[in-house]
């Protein structure tokens, strides 16, 4: 989403499950994703967020309100590391009862993360992550709130400050041609 916001052009390249196991020895760090810049592979899915977010101003210009973002952020991916087999088991990735992980493992932690980030997002004065506006944080929630909402039939009800969320970053101009015709992407 950070290109498409910045309006930068990129290659974005898809790696099938079959073609992995040749090309996993020559990435930096033997997972994915990764970016490629002059180059130069950049591992890890939170550094590539703030490098492109600096580049590209997705960040707060005010050290604190950034921080109180990336803050924020650090919160949420401890809760995505909380529902992993949930979210495996969801996708068929993994073995497990589903129904037993959704009621013991996701419903608790989500009631957590998102009571907090609904204090964060009521208290911001831009509606976003940030009282400067949308960042980097604020496509990351987006995009992760439409995959829950497509794992958790009560999501959108059960959290509909996360869907006003994502409607309001949904709603940025810059991403509005990306959105219209972004093809459908597995998890």
């Amino acid at each position: 989403m950070i290109f498409h916001f910045a309006n930068v052009p990129f290659e974005d390249s898809r790696i099938s499950q079959d073609d992995w196991p040749k090309i996993k020895p020559s990435t930096p760090t033997g997972k994915l994703p990764y970016l490629e810049v002059d180059g130069k592979q950049l591992p890890e899915s939170g550094a590539i967020f703030r490098f492109l977010a600096r580049k590209y101003n997705l960040v707060s210009p005010d050290d604190w309100d950034n921080a109180q973002m990336e803050s924020a952020v650090d919160y949420f991916k401890d809760f995505l590391m909380d529902i992993r087999p949930f979210f495996m088991v969801s996708l068929g990735r993994a073995e497990g009862d589903k129904d037993q992980l959704y009621k013991n493992t996701y419903l608790p932690a989500a009631e957590k993360v998102y009571g907090r980030l609904g204090e964060i997002l009521s208290k911001s004065t831009s509606g976003f992550l940030a009282n400067h506006g949308v960042t980097w944080g604020d496509f990351l929630l987006s995009e992760t709130t439409l995959t829950l909402q497509s794992l958790d039939p009560e999501f959108s009800t059960r959290f509909p400050f996360m869907s006003e969320h994502q409607k309001k970053v949904y709603e940025v101009p810059q991403l509005q041609e990306y959105l219209k015709n972004r093809k459908p992407s597995v998890v």
